[in-house]
């Protein structure tokens, strides 16, 4: 059964590609910069032109404020710029030009791979209290978890801006504290970071103990490594039920890129051969299961801001990402034995399907393939037997539209708004035809009546009351008068009733239900 629907699974691209930034051959770094977080400091220079001791001090108490690290990327621009970009790490607000030769910096970091294109250097400015996050984006990067992160060297050196000259009216610049603080977001974050070296103005104890804490591999023992890629997506599912998406996503992303530095990378292979095929077989689950939750994370984020069609679409690329990450997982690691279960499969199918119901436009065949998918693997499930009824209202809905424009109709006031869900308008459509249905049947019927009483009357007048010739005519008359009133009347019911709900589905935009148990 699972065999047979992984073999139907064909994936073309879907619409959302991947927005990567442009490279500098294109448009240059300052064209780049547009794109990446910056700050603007406010500096006043005149109280430099005082005298050399001021200028002195003030030179001091800046860089001691500041903390100022300067970053030298020498690798290509994929590198380094998407983590800038996408993490939205801050950097200072400085031409490229200037960049090259600022000197007010207390520690430098430069990063380089070793090969031959490594792309043209790219120097920036960070403030020592936005480094934990660029340490943070580091540790999360895709590169770092590829078998070339053992080409990628890092060097720090803490720089001391008054060596060989004498302060006379302040003391020595660094301090054990100031040592320890600078190097502290990389002790704290960085881990298998292999070729990382610490230099310059810092106590050599210091400096060893903190490249012995991010050269140290992530894990030592099988054991290790699925405890805590294990604890990671628990943490992630515990952050997903109280409701905090984004420390949820951060946790399974982490426990990803754990699990593919194990198994994709030469540092890995000593603990996949101390492991075992069981050891393979459980990475390969805890891999697939945070690629489903992630999808899950992203249908919860799509519910919550189902009225903004466009924030909702734009969800589309991280979601069909693990989507096709859950599904790609037996592909990408043939050498293990474990696959998911009938269930698991038909979760990641449905959840496909609801992503492509509510992202609307141009993904009805897609939804209707998944939702296909998920029954044929799991027939008679009751949740998704809920979801292909509403899939198939959607499809009768397109259907009716078309029907309605090729007749001249116009649309709704909620399709004129812009909103692209369509379940909503197909209710609406299949309400309209069904009242339109039986407001026909009514007016047949009256109208048979209203003839049949104008037969009796003219028979009545012409053969028993002649005298009455008048009264009964009158009634004849009442009674097309009254079919007529009936016929109007149940048109403006229809007409108000049509109105109605369209101002309550503009107010109050259907909400589909949960998919069910979370895994």
């Amino acid at each position: 059964m699972i065999s047979q629907a992984r073999s139907a699974t064909k994936y073309t691209a879907s619409f959302f590609a991947r927005r990567n930034p442009p490279t500098p051959n294109e448009t240059g770094f300052e064209g780049v910069l547009s794109q990446i977080t910056q700050f603007r400091p406010s500096i006043e220079t005149q109280i430099l032109k005082t005298c050399r001791s001021i200028y002195t001090e003030a030179n001091y108490v800046m860089l001691k404020m500041n903390l100022l690290v300067k970053v030298i990327a020498k690798m290509p621009d994929n590198y380094i710029l998407p983590i800038l970009i996408v993490k939205r790490v801050p950097i200072l607000e400085l031409p490229l030009s200037k960049v090259k030769n600022f000197k007010a910096f207390v520690m430098s970091h430069e990063m380089t791979i070793r090969g031959p294109e490594r792309g043209i250097p790219f120097n920036f400015i960070l403030r020592h209290r936005s480094l934990d996050h660029f340490c943070r984006a580091l540790e999360l990067s895709p590169w770092q978890a590829s078998p070339r992160d053992e080409l990628v060297s890092h060097t720090v050196a803490l720089i001391d801006p008054y060596e060989g000259e004498s302060l006379p009216n302040s003391p020595a610049f660094y301090s054990r504290e100031l040592e320890e603080k600078l190097i502290s977001p990389y002790s704290a974050a960085l881990r298998g970071f292999p070729d990382f070296k610490i230099k310059g103005a810092i106590s050599e104890d210091l400096s060893a103990a903190a490249v012995e804490e991010i050269t140290r591999p992530l894990t030592d023992t099988p054991e290790s490594v699925l405890h805590e890629v294990e604890e990671l997506k628990s943490k992630g599912n515990e952050f997903f039920r109280n409701g905090d998406g984004k420390m949820a996503s951060q946790s399974w992303t982490k426990a990803l890129f754990m699990a593919l530095h194990i198994l994709g990378s030469p540092a890995g292979e000593k603990v996949q051969n101390a492991g075992g095929m069981t050891f393979l077989n459980r990475m390969v689950a805890l891999y697939f299961d945070c690629y489903s939750n992630y999808a899950q994370n992203y249908l919860k984020s799509m519910r919550e801001n189902a009225t903004d069609h466009e924030l909702v679409r734009s969800f589309g690329n991280g979601f069909f990402n693990a989507i096709y990450g859950a599904l790609g997982t037996s592909d990408k690691f043939p050498n293990a034995t474990w696959e998911p279960s009938d269930q698991q499969i038909a979760k990641v199918f449905y959840r496909e399907a609801v992503g492509c119901r509510l992202i609307g436009e141009g993904f009805l065949g897609q939804a209707e393939t998944a939702i296909q998918r998920a029954n044929h693997v799991t027939p008679g499930d009751v949740e998704i037997e809920r979801e292909r009824e509403r899939i198939s209202r959607w499809r009768r809905s397109v259907h009716y539209m078309a029907e309605y424009s090729s007749m001249g109709f116009h649309a709704s006031p909620r399709a004129r708004s812009g909103v692209k869900n369509t379940e909503s308008i197909a209710l609406h459509n299949m309400m309209c035809s069904t009242v339109a249905s039986e407001l026909l049947k009514i007016v047949m019927v009256v109208s048979l009546i209203d003839m049949c009483i104008e037969i009796l009357m003219s028979f009545l007048l012409s053969f028993v009351f002649p005298k009455h010739h008048h009264a009964f005519f009158s009634t004849s008359t009442t009674a097309t008068t009254l079919t007529q009133a009936c016929y109007e009347s149940l048109l403006f019911t229809l007409a108000t009733g049509s109105q109605l709900y369209h101002t309550q589905n503009a107010m109050q935009p259907m909400q589909p239900p949960h998919p069910g148990a979370y895994k």
